[in-house]
């Protein structure tokens, strides 16, 4: 099979019967044969953090007649990527009324190099992370949104965070 320059990273994620795949850079209504061929073997999770990005997925997997499940990416302060937390209801109902999309989730990767983080210890920050993940999951619920997956942590935070009941 041809693939579009640029995708044999995308590709390999399909190989060898994975079950799930994060594609954050499939995002282009551009790549329809590419996005139909990966979902016919795995289901893909990946993340959103726009209206804008959103409306891209939506409108790529209703021109292919897919799903593509989506985990809401959070900004818990490192000011890298992702939606700010008292926005979040806003775009998981948006994401929940597109076509082509399920919502999934939350992820976030705070880490422990941002501003804020102090003197303290990497399993402190991740115990805090995976607890605000989880506070501000069960306040989505809380007015509806399924909120079904919480992803929390970055390499140094991920074992702490995981610790935490409600982190998956």
């Amino acid at each position: 099979r041809a693939w579009p320059p640029g995708t044999d990273e995308r590709r390999r994620l399909t190989v060898g019967g994975s079950r799930a795949a994060h594609g954050a850079m499939l995002h282009s209504e551009a790549m329809p044969e590419l996005l139909r061929s990966i979902l016919e073997q795995v289901r893909l999770t990946t993340v959103v953090d726009s209206e804008i990005g959103a409306r891209g997925l939506s409108a790529a997997a209703a021109k292919t007649g897919v799903t593509i499940w989506i985990r809401v990416e959070i900004d818990m302060g490192l000011n890298r990527c992702g939606i700010a937390p008292d926005r979040a209801g806003d775009l998981c109902r948006l994401i929940m009324d597109l076509p082509g999309l399920e919502l999934d989730g939350l992820t976030t990767f705070r880490s422990s190099m941002f501003s804020g983080a102090g003197n303290r210890t990497t399993e402190e920050l991740g115990l805090e992370e995976g607890q605000l993940m989880v506070a501000l999951a069960d306040s989505l619920r809380a007015t509806g949104i399924p909120i079904q997956a919480i992803s929390a942590g970055s390499t140094p935070t991920a074992r702490s965070a995981a610790k935490v009941p409600g982190v998956t």
